[in-house]
């Protein structure tokens, strides 16, 4: 079987693989990708720019496990992801796009695994084991093997570098901040002294990458790596105060570079705490231990889905994180982000604007390309069976067009309606007009026909004339019954009436 373990660290993500059956493995790889999470930290949350480092660098590990042929793989996390405050949206958001679950793991934990993995040591007179780390600092008492004895110390290099250097390295005044703050943070966490332990083990990256520097500064060769603490004491002063310490670092652990120098300070300054004598570097760290313990049964970790990943969704429907540079993203990811931020910050509201004009553009072409289809469904004579089958299949579309239907054949009811009762008024003027119409030679219009305009007669055109001015514009040239409607040329309906009362 061959089994590998995936450790998101601060200042690197890497990777073991190893095989074997029981208890004995034998490593096959151990790879590292430099990638700093607590550069992608703003507030204490992990921003999208950062989720995408990370998650494209486990896509290049899960390649990797593949080609390897890797059967089982656990991916855990230690102090990178420790104190994030949005973890939940993280992992979420790389278990979905990678196929792999974070198995977050505590500080006591983190202890315990440099522990097993270093059980060798424990024969050792009064020997303790040592882990500095980007995020955070483990002690353990190899005579107390109990998970709840091991010390984890909430404080990393990076941290302290952020905290105290201003350049890439620390000055003297810096560097005696730095050992003021680690003795004051030893003391409250009741760390022993001197005369408790005679020998130190040095497990962990950046202490492996202090060795490296070590052995090349003193040209120190062999297989078993061990520290003196007074070269060690000598180095430290080295690389605070001369000019060429960014070169030392640059040949042999250029990945350390902002906090090497750091790990020195801190690594001088718990050592002369414990006065040991005996200083040795190990190979073996969290990720072995980790891999024991799971093996074990003693931790339940998620594994790593290793089969085929399905079709990643748009990266920002899945997580609500914030952008770093959101006004520089534009269109579609930075609206979104400018929408869910705080719209604190000048590029996330920039953001915001981007996003709304772009949704506009979006629902534009949504439009236009509805109302062409719209128009290609009209130009098909559909059957009532195929038009019912269409109205059931288009859900809300189908709705929509029935909707329109019903309202376009009530506008032409209504406007049939309004017709009808337009030519009723008609005839019923015309039969008012015939009955108690004027006599024969009264100035009346003759009855048009029907869709015709009337033509009025030179007598009524010369009667109305005078009162064209104060008629509302568009009304009808129609006889008006009563006293003012006949002249003695053309007499209106009541001249009639008095001729028939004087004959």
């Amino acid at each position: 079987m061959r089994y590998a373990v995936v450790d998101i660290s601060s200042t690197s993500i890497s990777l073991l693989v190893a095989e074997g059956e029981g208890r004995v493995l034998d490593v096959v790889l151990k790879e590292r990708e430099n990638l700093s999470m607590l550069h992608y930290l703003e507030e204490r949350e992990l921003s999208g720019r950062g989720l995408e480092k990370l998650t494209d660098a486990l896509m290049r590990v899960r390649t990797t496990l593949k080609n390897l042929e890797v059967d089982r793989a656990w991916l855990i996390s230690t102090a990178a992801m420790r104190g994030i405050r949005n973890f939940d949206e993280v992992s979420a958001a790389v278990a979905a796009r990678t196929g792999m679950p974070v198995n977050l793991i505590d500080g006591n934990t983190e202890a315990y695994c440099d522990y097993v993995s270093n059980q060798r040591y424990a024969g050792y007179d009064r020997a303790l084991l040592l882990d500095i780390g980007g995020g955070s600092v483990e002690v353990c008492d190899f005579s107390k093997p109990a998970k709840e004895e091991m010390i984890c110390l909430n404080f990393g290099l990076m941290g302290l570098s952020r905290r105290f250097v201003k350049g890439i390295h620390p000055t003297e005044e810096e560097a005696k901040r730095i050992k003021k703050y680690v003795l004051k943070q030893a003391d409250e966490s009741g760390l022993p002294k001197k005369d408790v332990f005679k020998n130190a083990v040095l497990v962990g990256s950046i202490l492996n990458a202090v060795y490296a520097v070590y052995a090349d500064y003193f040209g120190v060769k062999g297989e078993e790596k061990r520290i003196e603490y007074k070269k060690l004491k000598a180095l430290t002063k080295h690389l605070v105060e001369s000019s060429d310490r960014s070169m030392l670092i640059l040949k042999n652990a250029p990945e350390k570079l902002y906090v090497l120098v750091t790990a020195c300070v801190v690594l001088k300054t718990l050592l002369k705490r414990f006065d040991v004598t005996n200083i040795v570097v190990s190979d073996l760290g969290v990720k072995e231990g980790y891999l024991q313990l799971v093996l074990s049964g003693e931790e339940q970790g998620l594994p790593i889905d290793l089969g085929e990943l399905p079709e990643p969704a748009p990266k920002a429907d899945r997580i609500r994180v914030k952008k770093a540079g959101a006004a520089k993203a534009g269109g579609r990811r930075t609206g979104r982000a400018g929408t869910k931020g705080a719209g604190k910050k000048k590029g996330e509201t920039e953001g915001k604007t981007a996003g709304k004009t772009s949704g506009k553009k979006r629902a534009s072409a949504e439009k236009a390309e509805a109302v062409t289809a719209q128009t290609a469904e009209a130009e098909i004579k559909e059957t009532p069976a195929n038009t019912e089958a269409t109205r059931k299949k288009g859900g809300r579309a189908g709705k929509k067009r029935a909707s329109a239907e019903k309202v376009e054949a009530a506008k032409a009811q209504a406007n049939e309606a309004a017709t009808e009762k337009v030519q009723a008024n008609v005839e019923d003027a015309r039969e008012k007009s015939t009955v108690s119409g004027p006599a024969e030679g009264a100035g009346t219009l003759p009855a048009a026909p029907e869709g015709s305009k009337a033509e009025p007669n030179e007598a009524a055109e010369a009667d109305r004339a005078p009162r064209r001015r104060g008629r509302p514009k568009g009304s009808k040239n129609r006889p008006k019954a009563g006293p003012e409607a006949g002249t003695e040329e053309n007499a209106g309906p009541a001249g009639s009436a008095t001729e028939g009362e004087e004959g």
